[in-house]
């Protein structure tokens, strides 16, 4: 368990009341719903890694990838992991590693809603998958920027499996 510290502070009651109805209905305790709310703003809303990012309604964006090629869909991701993706991993660090680029897909796919992420080691080969229920063309483009950022930044080459919910790469330390 971590180490925890003990703070007092007053809430305005409707959202005392909201906190109480989370808990109940999530099964957690009131501690523990707050601090996934106090964690999730210092670590997404108020982060450095968190420039220019807004939220999007998952309809929208599946409607804006529906009409790509597939050609551009990956063209667009490989853009995005340069553009987007490497300058948030890299704020505040002055060096890109694995373990940063992974807690900042962890954080993207947590905070930002639009992936699930799993990173498995077997048999000395990494893999990395990212899950999501927008279709194909939005496997391509996360392949394209996990290209940009394990390909161009890492200097990792690696395998790539796509399907209409799946992109999955494997490389190798």
């Amino acid at each position: 368990m971590k180490p925890s510290r003990a703070r007092t502070f007053r809430l305005d009651v409707d959202l005392d009341d909201s906190i109480d109805m989370i808990a109940k209905k999530e099964r957690l305790s009131v501690n523990q719903v707050a601090n996934k709310a106090f964690r999730r703003y210092v670590e997404w809303d108020k982060a450095p890694t968190n420039r220019g990012l807004v939220s999007v309604p998952s309809i929208l964006l599946v409607k804006l990838m529906a009409g790509q090629t597939e050609e551009k869909a990956h063209d667009l991701g490989r853009w995005a992991g340069r553009e987007l993706f490497l300058p948030n991993i890299k704020a505040g660090y002055p060096t890109l590693s694995l373990e940063r680029v992974e807690k900042m897909l962890r954080m993207l796919g947590e905070y930002g809603g639009r992936f699930t992420f799993d990173h498995t080691i077997d048999a000395g080969k990494h893999i990395i998958t990212l899950g999501q229920n927008m279709g194909r063309n939005w496997s391509i483009y996360y392949a394209g920027a996990m290209e940009a950022v394990f390909e161009g930044f890492l200097g990792k080459q690696f395998n790539e499996t796509i399907s209409d919910n799946i992109c999955v790469i494997e490389f190798e330390m």
